[in-house]
């Protein structure tokens, strides 16, 4: 087998065991979503608006960017400390380039950096509405022109207590991999200060032990899923010890 064939069968592979971890990890989830245009959105009355079920036809699908910005292809990942993150991941912050977030944030926090989606490429071009109290499950891309081939996928819920558009909502599953990177990619640290590229020994001393490891046997990555209190998620996709951390997520529940 030649070698380009043989970096693009396991490139296939690579991708195939990625959607296999977003299933496990999805299993035993449970929760409603609304998803009605702007042009049929419930009036504001005294009482609060029905939920409705939960719409998982929303196909996760990579947006063009709209933007102006130009991404320069010789930028190089820009440097980042962590000091001041929690030192505990259950804590739910993480920093991306440089600026703090903590999971639930609201979506208006990262598009002001650059992350956007649009949802025409969802086939909602009039909007998509979350009642109070509902989650859209499916999974939105959101990109940057600063960072050509990468995605971060997110999902939305609607804390508030009215009807809204989902880019009004929180997000409370953040994942970001940057196995696929063309070159330049965002910088991510976690609370307990795992970054990119660190092994798996820190990541056991960080994180503790991990009952839960998926992949390893049949590939050269594999994915540390850890839980704690409260319904709290952290899911590490480390690519053995010569490129480390490649992915997180961290879903809140």
């Amino acid at each position: 087998m030649k070698r380009g064939e043989k970096k693009e069968k396991m490139r296939e592979r690579m991708k195939k065991l990625a959607v296999i971890f977003g299933l496990v990890a999805a299993c035993g989830l449970a929760g409603g979503c609304a998803n009605q245009s702007k042009e049929s959105a419930p009036a504001e009355t005294s009482q609060a608006p029905k939920y409705t079920e939960v719409d998982s036809s929303m196909p996760v699908v990579p947006g063009e960017p709209e933007s102006s910005v130009e991404a320069s292809a010789n930028e190089q990942p820009k440097e980042v400390s962590h000091e001041s993150l929690s030192g505990d991941w259950t804590n739910m912050d993480f920093m991306l380039d440089g600026k703090i977030y903590q999971v639930p944030f609201s979506y208006k926090e990262i598009e002001e950096e650059g992350w956007t989606f649009d949802l025409a490429d969802y086939d909602y071009e009039n909007g998509y509405i979350l009642n109070p109290g509902s989650r859209d499950f499916s999974g939105i891309r959101l990109n940057n022109p600063a960072y050509p081939g990468v995605d971060i996928i997110v999902t939305f819920e609607n804390r508030g207590n009215q009807a809204v558009d989902i880019k009004e909502c929180d997000v409370y599953t953040f994942e970001l991999d940057i196995r696929w990177a063309d070159a330049d990619y965002p910088q991510m640290t976690i609370g307990n200060g795992l970054t990119f590229g660190d092994s798996m020994s820190k990541l056991e001393e960080a994180c503790g032990p991990c009952d839960s490891i998926y992949g390893f046997e049949d590939y050269d990555f594999g994915s540390y899923q850890y839980e704690a209190d409260g319904g709290k998620h952290l899911n590490i996709t480390v690519f053995d010890d010569e490129r480390g951390i490649v992915g997180f997520v961290l879903k809140d529940f």
